[in-house]
């Protein structure tokens, strides 16, 4: 669920534009979630027959691939929501409109490194994919499939960024992070 995404509505063309790039990061981030139980259930399989003396042979292997798919395909959703930590402490002394400032140029910046990361990754994944190259492993994946998760995330990651640059740009709410965890 994007909680933000409504009020981006009222916002004219670049509320829409938010709201989309929302919703696409919101469905990459409901597959990483189907991947995170997919990891799960081969794990659990795996130690399952492990228990009884015949364990998977591929069992190891798609686990990685799943935790990959998990990793690439939730970091733009995670972005759009706030999620993953940053550092406040120059932040919090600042006023709004210069948090606002400091906010678009890190997320600028972001942007544009991201972009050429992605670049790089689909390159390479081209690459991969001309030579026909494949894991040395016994379900021979290919290579540009696994690069083309990177790739992915790329995207997914690009996307959240605009939209957080957008969002600051036109005055929109920008994501709450998630509450803290209470102490152990």
């Amino acid at each position: 669920m994007v909680p933000y995404a409504a009020k981006a509505t009222h916002a004219g063309l670049p509320g829409r534009v938010v709201r989309v790039l929302d919703v696409v990061n919101a469905v990459a981030g409901k597959a990483a979630f189907v991947a995170l139980w997919a990891l799960t259930a081969v794990v659990l399989l795996d130690v399952a027959l492990r228990s009884v003396g015949t364990p998977t042979l591929w069992g190891s292997e798609v686990s990685v691939y799943l935790m990959l798919a998990l990793a690439f395909l939730g970091v733009g959703h995670a972005t759009v929501e706030g999620a993953h930590f940053r550092v406040t402490v120059l932040v919090e002394r600042l006023g709004p409109r210069a948090r606002r400032v400091l906010d678009m140029l890190c997320d600028a910046l972001a942007l544009a490194f991201t972009i050429g990361f992605t670049v790089g990754a689909a390159r390479l994944a081209l690459f991969y994919h001309q030579l026909g190259f494949q894991t040395n492993t016994m379900l021979h994946v290919p290579l540009a499939l696994l690069q083309g998760l990177v790739v992915a995330g790329g995207v997914f990651l690009a996307l959240a960024l605009l939209a957080n640059l957008l969002r600051a740009a036109i005055g929109l709410e920008a994501p709450k992070p998630p509450p803290d965890l209470p102490p152990a």
